[in-house]
Protein backbone atom coordinates (compact mmCIF):
# COMPACT_ATOMS: atom_id res chain seq x y z
CA UNK A 1 0.00 0.00 0.00
CA UNK A 2 1.18 3.37 -0.70
CA UNK A 3 -0.14 7.34 -0.67
CA UNK A 4 1.18 10.78 -1.20
CA UNK A 5 -0.25 13.47 0.70
CA UNK A 6 -0.41 16.89 0.25
CA UNK A 7 -1.10 20.07 2.71
CA UNK A 8 -3.12 22.27 -0.45
CA UNK A 9 -5.75 21.17 -2.70
CA UNK A 10 -4.30 20.52 -6.36
CA UNK A 11 -1.45 18.60 -5.25
CA UNK A 12 0.22 21.75 -4.07
CA UNK A 13 2.64 22.47 -1.06
CA UNK A 14 4.49 20.19 1.47
CA UNK A 15 3.80 16.17 0.51
CA UNK A 16 4.79 13.22 2.04
CA UNK A 17 4.93 9.50 0.45
CA UNK A 18 4.39 6.64 2.53
CA UNK A 19 3.25 3.19 3.07
CA UNK A 20 2.69 3.30 6.49
CA UNK A 21 0.07 4.27 9.23
CA UNK A 22 0.26 6.37 11.24
CA UNK A 23 -2.18 6.62 15.28
CA UNK A 24 -0.53 10.29 14.50
CA UNK A 25 0.57 12.12 11.74
CA UNK A 26 2.70 14.20 13.74
CA UNK A 27 2.36 17.81 14.96
CA UNK A 28 3.15 19.30 11.07
CA UNK A 29 0.43 17.29 9.49
CA UNK A 30 -2.30 17.43 12.30
CA UNK A 31 -5.71 18.74 10.90
CA UNK A 32 -3.62 19.72 7.51
CA UNK A 33 -4.08 17.10 4.93
CA UNK A 34 -6.09 18.79 1.80
CA UNK A 35 -5.61 15.95 -0.87
CA UNK A 36 -4.14 12.70 -1.58
CA UNK A 37 -3.26 10.50 -4.03
CA UNK A 38 -3.91 6.57 -3.36
CA UNK A 39 -1.32 5.35 -4.86
CA UNK A 40 -2.65 1.43 -3.88
CA UNK A 41 -4.59 0.30 -1.02
CA UNK A 42 -7.03 1.17 0.72
CA UNK A 43 -7.01 3.66 3.19
CA UNK A 44 -9.19 4.76 6.28
CA UNK A 45 -8.29 8.30 7.38
CA UNK A 46 -9.69 9.43 10.64
CA UNK A 47 -10.64 12.64 12.32
CA UNK A 48 -8.63 11.96 15.82
CA UNK A 49 -5.41 10.48 16.13
CA UNK A 50 -5.43 6.66 17.53
CA UNK A 51 -7.97 5.62 14.77
CA UNK A 52 -10.81 7.46 16.20
CA UNK A 53 -13.74 9.60 15.30
CA UNK A 54 -15.27 9.55 12.23
CA UNK A 55 -13.31 8.22 9.37
CA UNK A 56 -13.06 8.12 5.77
CA UNK A 57 -12.00 5.16 3.41
CA UNK A 58 -10.40 5.84 0.01
CA UNK A 59 -8.80 3.58 -2.91
CA UNK A 60 -6.67 4.20 -5.35
CA UNK A 61 -6.94 7.58 -7.34
CA UNK A 62 -6.06 10.95 -7.64
CA UNK A 63 -8.17 13.35 -4.57
CA UNK A 64 -7.56 16.69 -5.35
CA UNK A 65 -9.53 17.97 -2.44
CA UNK A 66 -10.81 14.52 -0.97
CA UNK A 67 -12.39 15.46 2.10
CA UNK A 68 -14.81 18.65 -0.03
CA UNK A 69 -17.19 15.47 -1.06
CA UNK A 70 -16.67 13.80 2.11
CA UNK A 71 -16.50 16.46 4.91
CA UNK A 72 -14.84 19.20 5.74
CA UNK A 73 -11.34 19.75 4.72
CA UNK A 74 -7.80 20.20 7.03
CA UNK A 75 -9.02 17.37 9.53
CA UNK A 76 -7.31 13.96 9.42
CA UNK A 77 -5.11 13.40 12.60
CA UNK A 78 -4.56 9.67 11.76
CA UNK A 79 -4.69 6.69 8.88
CA UNK A 80 -4.44 3.11 8.30
CA UNK A 81 -4.39 1.02 5.47
CA UNK A 82 -7.29 -1.22 5.89
CA UNK A 83 -6.97 -3.43 2.74
CA UNK A 84 -4.59 -4.22 -0.24
CA UNK A 85 -4.91 -3.76 -3.71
Amino acid sequence: PELVRYDHIGFKGSYARTNLSFHYVGDYWNDRMSCVIVVSGVWRFFRDDYYKGPHWDLGPGYYESFFSEKGPDDVVSSFQCIELT
